[in-house]
């Protein structure tokens, strides 16, 4: 504790001579810092109960009273913070801790807002695990990662960083044995440094490594002894003497020991004896809630119950014992029903072998007892473990290290049926820290500072106090006074007062104490306490509030209430000292608004304040009519006490000027004009609001088929300034500024004669469209202007043709004019030329008076190369000259017509056996303008079809009974010319197929091809066998053994070919003796050469690609279906034979997308014939969905579509959800859970 701070300092030399003193003269002796450097100052001060007590350094908060979570550190200077750090990579999540017991690695997995995953942690390469804490040792704002490894003889530190600890840079202490597997950090000698306590040292000794401003040394140690203390320590003041005690798991002797702390260190032991050996976990915690905590014992092998010592006043007398089987890795404590009753789970088992399934002794009025317990998860060799609402969604969740089965497990609450499995290799005790109050597990930690004494009974004035607060994190202090050193039932009881606040009157005593109470609602976020002030004086004080800030319009009268709060003692007249920067006017009112008075005649309005009371005035300001948007007053309001005119508060009054807009246009107009006329207004706007604006210009009203067009001084179309969709006129100045702008009206050539048109034009401020002001705009129509153009036609034309079009132009107005000509809108290489009746090329149709006609026509000239079907869609314009605005248009609609051409090639020459089919193809090209069809006509001795490319019988597609195709243009097409040799052709024979091609357009464009058909030998059967499938694994090969079976009187040449491969199979022919087939005949294709009758074996050897997992659409080439085809060559025959693969899958499942926000697809594959379910579950185990029940599937992959709707067909809300996926198979059942993201829409 330090009663004396600089400010403190400061502020007894001001009131050094302005109070009275009754005590003597005696030197004090505090620290100044200037520069970076340090001064011990003697100062001879004349001490007045009237000041302010600062605790801001770590000896001012080091004699407090506090728990084991928080100590008073060194950090900047001084502050109460926490130990533990829960969240190392500092993302706000808690972090998880596994230790591989004969494995490479000690594990953190990161916690996120997806839970935790294998791919997510960082590893410690270390060969042996044991107790994991966390803390920022050497006080540099990142958590620093201490490690007790079993089997290594040392402890290590390492330092963390802006990312979590780093792997690579550590600090190392060794050990004589390789016992050690415990840790626990706190600050046991209240140095502000701290300390690292390890077990075991040895078998007989474990060992404290005292923290220190130069860090951790093996020689600033202290050795206390033990029988092989093993996992795990705990740390509390179990005897309130305010200092911290340890508790220590003794794996040999028959006892643990409770070393009890104090200032000289430990010196005193008490012995709890129940157990004979094989003690293994301890848990802390206050289970009955007698306000002392209690002790959970827990064992291993021949331990195998847990033994519950209570604590009293006079210290652990009496246990209970729960039959929980062997629990080598302790138990964790947390209310996980919330029902007020603290609940402990018991991570049973024992390495190596037994394995045993968690449980949950659930808390009650009663206590515990085992059978009122839950079992969950499934039976591990369990090490460890602590209860922490990891997923941040209010419920607690359970961490299970595992010894056993590769993985530690964390449960999730609240039923913990689900789960999330962490890789680890035989995880030893890696986490054992327990979140929350040692007491309860409430988050929060309190914080009881020393007594100071006020020297005589004192006025305390007010309490403030620095604090850093992450989210979720708070502070709240108490206050409680009394006139004896120690508490008792004459002091007060705690008052709670805000940051800033007066502490009441009514506690005017001797002593004062605080209570700091820090509340966090997220592990990762802990509050830090930097400075806590408590003012004092003689009993004069005054509070005036709140400052305040606000928005006023010109012109407008508003009332501003303060508060005035007399802190003093006894009543005071309490002065109000107004000033204001810009001199607007104002008074100060009482609370109901009559002027306050001068009570004692110093020229103040002032107010008349009892002790600890608060009076309200009213400040009534008048804004001055024309000030300007944007302008500030800042009105300073002093509240001065007369007993002491130099205590005295402040407060402000800011005062904004907002924007008050208003506009003027003017003034209203009326014209006249003939039709097809413009009429021109001069308009004016004016800004009469107090800011600059920008004035946005629109019309209602308008005749439909009028025009307007808004004009600035130089006729440039106004624009849209302020992109609002309407022109304006931009930067009109506050109070007066004025700008023109010209308003045309454009009267339609088509509107009846002495008709008016009123458009309303409104002016619109542009900062609130509810402010506007209007003119009207009056047209009259007295004559008109009409030139008439008929009539829009439809015709067709050749290509490079030209189609004249008969058109006639009349003048209906009441006034001649020269018309001129001129088409818009012609398509490229097209003409459009003018005529005159007799047919001469003309520009304009000359003079036209009033109601004459004139005859013209338009040539329209279609392009050379121009297809059939193309269109130009010319518009003819006539217009007059003198106003040009005066004009009529029509439509000339011109398509071109099909020019038709065809070519047959080229003549052929083929051979066949008798009885054989022979296939000649040629080719048909569209030599016209567009799109035909070709009618076929065949002349031949033999039988014939044609065939198009694709083997279809050619049809008669347009009706004129003969086959045909459809030719786009310059569309080239096969044509196969199928011929049926009889079978008693004579060898030798031939016959000449004439086939003749014409246009379906125009049958006269024909041509011709001639294909002749030479009698041959022939081949008499010939097949390649057989049909076969197989199955094959991924990546594996199959060989099919095949056969080529020929019969004929010709020798041939069979070429092979495989067709139907899918992506990423390979398929290869070899003969009898494995060797790939090569090709003889260089035709592209592998054969046998030259064969006779006979039978040919070959193999056909197929590979699947390798297995690629499920990723993304269905891997579809489970499956590869290849057809075989023989060919031959001087006899056109071929067969072919049917070879299915069957590629066996492995069982995997995956979704497709994922995340997701609408819905995803389920992708599967399957190894064998089997029976499926499909099931969708939340976090908390809750099933969502069911999507395939008990269906039986075939070998293969699969999609099972989900629309992200639950089993009510409600939508799911975003976020992690699990899906089950089960294959039985032959006896057995394959089960795999994966997780799935729901985004929000």
């Amino acid at each position: 504790m330090s009663n004396f701070h600089p400010h403190h300092y400061r502020k007894l030399l001001c009131n050094v001579n302005k109070r009275p003193f009754s005590l003597d003269s005696v030197i004090y002796s505090f620290k100044m810092c200037s520069g970076g450097s340090m001064w011990v100052v003697l100062v001879g001060l004349l001490i007045f109960r009237e000041g302010i007590w600062i605790e801001t350094t770590q000896e001012d908060f080091a004699d407090g009273i506090y728990e084991r979570n928080i100590y008073a550190s060194h950090r900047n200077g001084g502050a109460v913070e926490f130990v533990f750090k829960y969240d190392l990579d500092r993302n706000g999540y808690i972090d998880l801790f596994t230790a591989g017991h004969y494995g490479d690695n000690v594990y953190i997995y990161w916690g996120d807002a997806d839970g935790y995953r294998p791919d997510r942690r960082r590893a410690f390469p270390i060969s042996g695990g044991g107790n994991c804490d966390a803390a920022d040792l050497n006080r540099d704002g990142y958590p620093d990662f201490v490690v007790a490894p079993n089997r290594c003889k040392f402890i290590r530190i390492y330092w963390g960083t802006s990312t979590g600890p780093d792997p690579y840079n550590y600090q190392e202490f060794p050990l004589p044995d390789y016992k050690d597997e415990a840790c626990f950090v706190a600050d046991l000698n209240k140095d502000g440094y701290l300390d690292i306590v390890i077990a075991a040292y040895d078998a007989s000794n474990f060992i404290i490594y005292w923290g220190s401003k130069e860090g951790y040394n093996p020689n600033n140690s202290t050795l206390l002894p033990s029988d092989w203390s093993c996992h795990n320590i705990e740390v509390a003041d179990f005897n309130k003497d305010q200092w911290l005690d340890l508790c220590i798991v003794n794996m040999h002797g028959g006892y643990n020991c409770i070393f009890w702390g104090s200032e000289n260190g430990f010196e005193d032991t008490t012995m709890l004896q129940s157990f004979d050996w094989d003690a293994h976990g301890l848990s802390v915690a206050d289970l009955d809630n007698n306000g002392y905590l209690d002790l959970i014992f827990t064992g291993c092998r021949g331990f195998q119950e847990a033994f519950i010592y209570w604590g009293d006043s006079s210290g652990f007398n009496r246990s209970d014992t729960l039959h929980t089987d062997q629990c080598y890795g302790g138990s964790s404590v947390g209310d996980l029903n919330k029902d007020g009753y603290l609940d402990i789970v018991f991570h049973r088992g024992w390495q190596p072998g037994v394995s045993l399934t968690p449980c949950i002794y659930w808390g009650s009025e009663s206590g515990y007892s085992d059978t009122n317990r839950t079992f969950f998860g499934f039976p591990i060799e369990g090490s460890g473990g602590t209860v922490a609402d990891f997923n941040q969604d209010g419920d607690l969740d359970i961490f299970c290290n595992s010894y056993s089965t590769g993985n530690s497990y964390v449960y999730w609450g609240p039923d913990f049926t689900t789960y999330t499995a962490l890789p680890t290799d035989r995880d030893h005790h890696g986490m054992f820290r327990e979140v929350g109050n040692v007491y309860d597990r409430g988050y929060y930690e309190d914080y009881l500072s020393s007594i100071y004494d006020g020297g005589a009974v004192t006025y305390w004035r007010r309490l403030s106090w620095d604090d850093s607060l992450p989210p979720g994190a708070g502070i709240k202090l108490f206050v409680r006074t009394g006139n004896t050193p120690q508490p008792d039932t004459s002091w007060s009881g705690w008052v709670e007062i805000p940051n800033g606040g007066g502490i009441p009157a009514s506690l005017r005593a001797r002593y004062i104490q605080y209570k700091a109470h820090l509340t966090y609602t997220n592990p990762a976020y802990l509050p830090v306490l930097w400075e806590v002030r408590v003012e004092y004086g003689s009993g004069v004080g005054v509070e005036i509030m709140p400052s305040q800030v606000d928005t006023v319009l010109p012109g407008e009268v508003k009332d501003y209430g303060f508060d005035v709060t007399n802190l003093g003692d006894s009543i005071d007249v309490v002065d109000l000292l107004i000033t204001d920067t810009l001199s607007w006017s104002y008074s100060a009112l009482d609370s109901v608004g009559n002027p306050l008075g001068d009570h004692n005649g110093n020229g103040y309005p002032d107010l008349v304040i009892d002790s600890l009371d608060t009076v309200r005035f009213l400040l009534r300001v008048q804004v001055p009519e024309t000030v300007l948007y944007g302008v500030v007053d800042w009105f300073e309001l002093i509240a001065r006490s007369s007993r002491d005119t130099t205590v005295m508060d402040s407060a402000d009054l800011e005062l904004v000027v907002g924007l008050a807009p208003s506009v003027v246009i003017y003034p209203d107009r009326y014209d006249s004009a003939r039709t097809g006329e413009v009429v021109e207004y001069l308009l004016y706007v004016g800004n009469s609001g107090n800011g600059v604006d920008t004035v946005d210009l629109r019309n209602f009203g308008t005749r439909p088929g009028w025009v307007v067009i808004y004009l600035d001084s130089v006729y440039q179309p106004l624009k849209d300034h302020n992109h609002n969709g309407w022109v304006d006129i931009p930067g009109l100045s506050a109070y007066g500024g004025l700008d023109s702008f010209r308003f045309w009206v454009r009267v339609p050539d088509s509107e009846a004669l002495y008709v008016t048109d009123t458009t309303v034009v409104r002016a619109y401020s542009g900062y609130d469209s509810v402010v506007w002001d209007s003119v009207v705009v009056r047209t009259y129509v007295y004559g008109r202007r009409v030139l008439v153009i008929d009539s829009s036609q439809v015709d067709s034309v050749d290509p490079g043709a030209e189609v004249r079009y008969g058109l006639e132009a009349r003048n209906l107005g009441d006034k001649g004019d020269t018309v001129e000509l001129f088409s818009r809108h012609t398509g490229s290489g097209w003409q459009v030329i003018f005529y005159d009746s007799l047919g001469n090329p003309i520009q304009d149709l000359g003079y036209l008076g009033p109601n004459e006609r004139v005859s013209f026509s338009a040539g329209v000239r279609a392009p050379v190369g121009a297809l059939a079907g193309e269109v130009d869609t010319s518009i003819v314009y006539g217009r007059f000259v003198s106003d040009t605005t005066i004009y009529d248009s029509v439509l000339l609609w011109t398509r071109v017509k099909l020019k038709p051409g065809l070519s047959l090639y080229p003549d052929q020459v083929d051979t066949g056996g008798p009885g054989d089919t022979v296939d000649i193809s040629f080719y048909v090209q569209n030599l016209g303008n567009g799109s035909d069809y070709c009618d076929f006509v065949v002349v031949s001795k033999y039988p014939v079809v044609l065939l198009d490319s694709l083997g279809a019988m050619l049809s008669d597609h347009n009706g004129n009974g003969k086959p045909d195709i459809l030719l786009g243009y310059g569309e080239v097409v096969r044509v196969v010319s199928r011929v049926y040799i009889p079978a008693g052709a004579v060898v030798g024979e031939a016959d000449t197929v004439v086939v003749t091609g014409s246009s379906g357009y125009d049958p006269e464009v024909s041509d011709q091809v001639v294909l002749v058909v030479n009698v041959v030998g022939v081949m008499i059967n010939f097949a390649v066998v057989p049909d076969t499938s197989g199955r094959v694994e991924a990546g594996r090969s199959i060989s099919y053994g095949m056969r080529l079976e020929y019969e004929g009187n010709v020798d041939d040449v069979i070429d092979l070919e495989v067709v139907g491969i899918e992506e990423g199979w390979g398929v290869s022919l070899v003969d009898s003796s494995g060797v790939a087939l090569v090709d003889h005949d260089h035709d592209g294709l592998v054969d046998f050469g030259s064969v006779t009758t006979g039978v040919y074996r070959f193999g056909l050897v197929v590979t699947p690609p390798r297995w690629r997992g499920l990723v993304g659409e269905i891997y579809r080439t489970y499956l590869d279906t290849v057809v075989v085809y023989g060919y031959g060559s001087r006899v056109s025959k071929s067969d072919s034979a049917v070879v299915v693969t069957v590629m066996v899958p492995p069982v995997d499942i995956h979704n497709y997308p994922n995340p997701f926000a609408g819905g995803t697809s389920f992708i599967f594959s399957l190894s064998d014939d089997g029976v499926v379910n499909l099931r969708v579950y939340n976090r908390a185990g809750e099933l969502i969905r069911e999507l395939v029940k008990n269906r039986r599937y075939e070998l293969g992959v699969y999609r099972v579509s989900w629309d992200g709707r639950n089993r009510y067909g409600r939508r799911c809300a975003p976020g992690v959800y699990l899906y089950l996926f089960e294959f039985k198979h032959k006896g057995k059942l394959d089960r795999i859970m994966k997780k799935l993201l729901i985004r929000g829409k």
